[in-house]
């Protein structure tokens, strides 16, 4: 699956070690996540949740300006049983799967991080991928194993409001004492390392044997795992971030924004 994450986040802070856009220098450890998609599919639970069209021509400003065409567009509310608020999905009535998908697959990703995210846009297109824009996750050709995209999306709404603000100097310090990172998108600059880290970190906290069991190479990258899970533990919920379950309901939930006409 092909990953290709929209980086134009801000941080609120000033930049701790380095500059958050640059490059990084030390290698991948791995090509790509790919080999993590089994685990989080299989041990990441599905929340239920029901789904509601809505049957006029509203739409959210935030869908609307995203997209070339908003009357190709449905609007679904995504109801969960974690969060009392709805989540709204804009969706391509030409994308390749079902709403029913996109949402099945979202409520895999923890509550914890989950509930930062503003609003989901599915489209068709040649190719799998994805981007976060403001909080926004914009899908390519969505698919049914997609949790590992989900989860660095999320990563970068969490990242923008779910943890304090000391501008990750732990994973910058992680990464100062480590031989590696993650994989070769990881490299593209801290700002998607945080992400793919975090991917990493969930699969570990929730898949039995963790990342130990699957990637005799994840010591090169333990100080990033580890620090993304100490911030896990910082961000809101009463436990982790990280594990689905351990907030009950959701503690926070982001505005849509403006809804318009089509």
């Amino acid at each position: 699956m092909l990953l290709a994450t929209a980086a134009a986040l801000l941080f609120s802070v000033a930049v701790a070690q380095g500059d958050w856009s640059a490059p990084l220098s030390k290698p991948a450890i791995h090509p790509n996540l790919d080999f993590v998609e089994d685990g989080l599919q299989r041990y990441l639970p599905e929340i239920s949740f029901t789904l509601n069209k809505w049957t006029d021509n509203r739409i959210p400003q935030e869908c609307k300006s995203r997209v070339s065409n908003a009357n190709d567009f449905d609007i679904y509310e995504i109801h969960y049983d974690d969060c009392a608020e709805p989540w709204l999905l804009c969706h391509n009535r030409n994308a390749p799967v079902k709403p029913e998908t996109v949402a099945s697959q979202f409520s895999k990703v923890p509550i914890g991080m989950r509930q930062w995210v503003r609003l989901l846009i599915d489209v068709p297109a040649g190719y799998t991928s994805a981007y976060n824009a403001g909080g926004t996750i914009l899908i390519n050709n969505a698919n049914a194993r997609m949790i590992s995209v989900l989860v660095h999306e999320t990563a970068h709404s969490t990242n923008m409001g779910g943890f304090p603000g000391d501008n990750f100097q732990g994973l910058w310090d992680g990464y100062a004492q480590d031989v590696g990172v993650p994989d070769n998108y990881a490299k593209s600059n801290m700002i998607e390392n945080l992400a793919q880290v975090t991917v990493v970190s969930v699969f570990d906290e929730n898949v039995p044997g963790g990342i130990a069991g699957v990637d005799p190479d994840w010591w090169k990258m333990q100080n990033q795992i580890r620090a993304m899970q100490r911030y896990g533990r910082m961000g809101g919920s009463t436990t982790t971030l990280h594990v689905p379950g351990q907030d009950k309901e959701c503690v926070h939930h982001v505005p849509v924004g403006a809804i318009t006409t089509k």
